[in-house]
């Protein structure tokens, strides 16, 4: 209990653009001495997706309690990240009854078009409507932890938005007790932010936010608990990092995670 890491954010081949298997993950977490790890499958109903993914969560489950069964040692939570729940009212109240212990709410998508969609939308419609779906999306729904909340600026160089918006979302959340990941998939390549930057971290501080969960966004092995250290190291000392099992936040001493880049080379 006293050394646990925790990764809540982790697509495999039960994702369309998942490259790794559940098992493999599993051997991976060991290897990195990763405690904990939430497999959140792509869930989504958007007429734009260009791959029509059926999700398999009767599959999903059978597999994710076999390998309970098979790595008695490790945490294996279930999860899935649903895209913009709040357009897909019946689906997302239907699979929210499933025993995941971790819902993660995101926006991939504009009003009428893949995130982001040079082709018909500026950057500044595109960012306009990816939050104002994202605000819709807080305030109807419920659910565990808001995805990505910056996740626009990984596609414009400015990534010029409205603080009145984020701050009402924030509020939001806030309010509903739905937690903010930090998703460190943007500290592996050329960026120096998480998402959300440090900004909108201290941002959910000021405004009342205490709780985030790490997050690697993983869509293969190699990429498991990465880049946590230097996330940690920047996300506010006043939040407090954690995961979730059956839906409940619970928190891990910050120190627990200082070990994972060591063994992540």
């Amino acid at each position: 209990e006293n050394n646990m890491k925790a990764d809540m954010h982790i697509h495999t081949t039960f994702s369309f653009d998942g490259g790794s298997t559940m098992e493999e993950y599993c051997k991976e977490a060991i290897a990195k001495n990763i405690d904990i790890i939430c497999f959140t499958e792509h869930v989504d109903f958007n007429d734009m997706e260009n791959e029509r993914f059926k999700y398999d969560y009767k599959g999903y489950f059978e597999e994710l309690y076999r390998l309970r069964e098979k790595y008695k040692n490790l945490t294996i939570l279930s999860g899935m990240e649903f895209s913009e729940p709040h357009l897909f009212p019946k689906q997302f109240e239907k699979l929210s009854k499933l025993p995941y212990d971790n819902i993660i709410a995101s926006i991939h998508h504009c009003k009428n078009s893949l995130f982001p969609a040079p082709i018909n939308l500026t950057e500044e419609q595109a960012v306009k409507e990816y939050y104002e779906l994202m605000l819709d999306t807080v305030s109807k729904c419920d659910f565990q932890t808001l995805g990505h909340i910056d996740f626009p600026k990984r596609y414009f160089d400015e990534w010029k938005y409205d603080i009145n918006v984020i701050k009402k979302i924030l509020k939001t959340i806030i309010q509903k007790n739905i937690v903010l990941e930090v998703n460190t998939s943007t500290l592996n390549g050329e960026g120096t932010q998480p998402m959300p930057s440090v900004s909108v971290l201290e941002l959910y501080l000021k405004l009342g936010g205490t709780k985030v969960v790490l997050s690697s966004d993983a869509h293969v092995t190699k990429f498991l608990g990465k880049s946590f250290d230097e996330a940690l190291k920047i996300i506010p000392k006043d939040l407090k990092v954690g995961y979730f099992k059956n839906r409940k936040f619970i928190e891990i001493e910050r120190n627990k995670y200082q070990n994972i880049e060591e063994n992540n080379k």
